[in-house]
């Protein structure tokens, strides 16, 4: 996104200074030119105005809900370099760390872009009109996770079938499959207490590389840019599991109904408007949205799309620094934003909204 980081003299307006940040305008840094920013990206009760975390946990299970759930909290660092006035580089890296109704899931992300800006009319860059191509790749990775609580297994199981249930009872795990009951004892024969009951993902990574075009107009204090993107992603992952040292052997018809490998690919296509306002007073406005439509494979297709909104004010502290705050809203959760989260047995929570503050620093070097 195209901002001006400007200095306001009574009656002056100052040379014009560039941010790019992760906006989708298409806009670049001028050659040489280098920004860094660092975020800090949160949600929790505290930062929850709208009610939208509030509205997520109360429809979980009160078996497993905890005052945490839905919690987010990591930080987000980005960098560009402008090749030429016109080309682009961009990379970036964000560690995210959510309560997931039965463990704390971390997943770190990462994102390497190339951006081509051609000008119309050869006009200058601050009255032009402008098209614009972005080339990049997307990589996410879950950290491996699990829980032996019961509750937790059995909320997970019914994720796999509603005729599936765990409970215990002393000494003993009782797993219930439609009318077949297995009760194993926690001592296996030997006298040795067995490893207790387990269930959760591993392995869990995605990539993603997407191709977006667009167009955009820039006036004196305001841009205004439209974009389509088309992307690829290849995830991977693992459900683990010891359910046959629970008396679950392999011709079970229960783990002929659990699907322990994740691997699968979707596309998407989305399209978008990024808009930015300056102000002669020190603070700018950003505000972006994109809609984002899904094709899975595996039957995963019960939430297809998704709808993000975001904003941004920039407070300018001089030419070189400004400060950041805003916040970006999920019609469907991080519905095709982390791929890696959506399987057959976590898609149904994906049907709640969800939104993400941020707060930060830019930085911008070269000038």
């Amino acid at each position: 996104m195209l901002l001006s980081l400007v200095q306001v003299v009574p009656g002056t307006l100052c040379a014009q200074v560039f941010v790019v940040r992760d906006y989708q305008s298409g806009v670049t840094l001028a050659a040489g030119q280098l920004e860094v920013s660092a975020d800090y990206l949160g949600m929790n009760d505290t930062l929850d105005i709208l009610g939208i975390k509030a509205a997520r946990s109360a429809s979980v299970s009160s078996r497993v809900r905890s005052d945490s759930l839905g919690d987010l909290e990591g930080g987000r660092l980005l960098v560009s370099y402008g090749l030429t006035d016109q080309l682009m580089v961009s990379g970036g890296y964000s560690y995210r760390i959510f309560d997931v109704t039965f463990a704390d899931l971390s997943v770190d992300s990462y994102q390497l872009s190339v951006n081509r800006r051609h000008n119309l009319y050869q006009r200058p860059d601050t009255s032009a009109a402008y098209l614009f191509s972005v080339f990049g790749v997307r990589h996410n990775r879950s950290a491996d996770f699990s829980t032996e609580r019961i509750p937790d297994i059995d909320y997970l199981a019914r994720k796999v079938s509603d005729r599936v249930r765990v409970t215990e009872e002393p000494g003993r795990i009782v797993i219930h499959y439609d009318d077949l009951i297995y009760s194993s004892p926690r001592v296996a024969r030997d006298g040795t207490v067995k490893d207790p009951l387990q269930l959760g993902l591993s392995s869990s990574n995605d990539t993603t590389l997407y191709l977006r075009g667009g167009a955009g107009r820039r006036w004196e204090r305001f841009n205004i840019a439209l974009f389509a993107e088309v992307g690829s992603t290849w995830i991977t992952g693992q459900l683990e599991h010891n359910l046959e040292d629970y008396g679950v052997d392999t011709s079970s018809p229960l783990l002929k109904d659990l699907d322990t490998d994740l691997d699968r690919r979707e596309h998407y296509a989305k399209a978008g408007i990024d808009l930015y306002y300056e102000t002669l007073f020190g603070v700018a406005a950003h505000v972006g949205y994109a809609y984002q439509f899904l094709q899975r494979d595996g039957g995963l297709n019960d939430y297809q799309s998704n709808h993000t909104l975001s904003a941004e004010l920039v407070m300018r502290l001089n030419r070189q620094i400004a400060l950041t705050l805003g916040g970006s809203y999920y019609r469907n959760h991080f519905n095709g934003h982390i791929p890696l989260l959506y399987n057959r047995y976590t898609q149904s929570t994906f049907a709640r909204d969800y939104g993400v503050v941020t707060a930060g620093i830019t930085m911008v070097f070269g000038r």
